[in-house]
């Protein structure tokens, strides 16, 4: 049974046939119930289970890190997390595996940095990437944030950290890495965002292996 407590927009509980009323956010929202589906494990079905798995178990380990500053402010009526989600997972294989090139970071309208020197040494534990922070006069001001991510892909973990320095200048963001060894293959992403929050670059990409 369905209960309507002030009209049809303002909200309510239970179900009506397959739609289920409920709150989310603190708005009334219709769900559709999910359609009984005869056989579950087709193989389109048991890809997509597996791009979602591994989406979902890459994009977590950051979510703190890279997801919530870079996405939730700009993914609009849905979280951050959602909105990486949607924006990859159809470029995991059904093993789980990206294809890293075509992950899509961050989504903004800075003008995107440019990465320079990026080391990955095993010798002295330093893994770095120069960020290029560029000038935009619609989009920029005086002040970004870097965000470099790097996975080591050999290993299956993740490095964040951030830099902070002027538009037509170069950060470098830095990580002492003890794990990582000679040959590890390592996925690098940058993105910048604003000092004030408001505005993120598009993501930008490249591949290393560790020395």
């Amino acid at each position: 049974m369905a209960v309507i407590k002030s009209g049809i927009l303002g909200g309510g509980s239970g179900s009506v046939g397959g739609v289920t009323m409920t709150a989310w956010k603190g708005r009334a929202v219709l769900k559709a119930k999910p359609i009984s589906v005869a056989n579950p494990n087709t193989t389109g079905q048991s890809n997509q289970r597996g791009s979602f798995k591994g989406a979902s178990k890459l994009f977590s380990a950051i979510l703190s890190t890279w997801v919530i500053p870079l996405w939730n402010r700009f993914s609009g009526d849905i979280s951050g997390f959602n909105a990486i989600m949607k924006a990859n997972t159809k470029f995991f294989n059904a093993s789980g595996v990206p294809t890293w090139a075509d992950l899509v970071m961050s989504v903004g309208k800075m003008v995107p940095p440019t990465f320079g020197t990026i080391v990955a040494n095993h010798t002295t534990d330093v893994v770095s990437a120069v960020v290029n922070l560029p000038v935009d006069a619609t989009w920029g001001m005086n002040g970004e944030s870097a965000y470099v991510s790097v996975y080591n892909s050999t290993q299956g973990y993740w490095l964040v950290g951030t830099a902070t320095g002027n538009p037509n200048a170069s950060v470098t963001v830095s990580f002492t890495d003890t794990k990582v060894n000679a040959a590890d293959a390592l996925k690098f992403f940058a993105a910048i965002k604003r000092t004030d929050g408001t505005q993120v670059s598009n993501s930008i990409f490249s591949a290393v292996s560790a020395t």
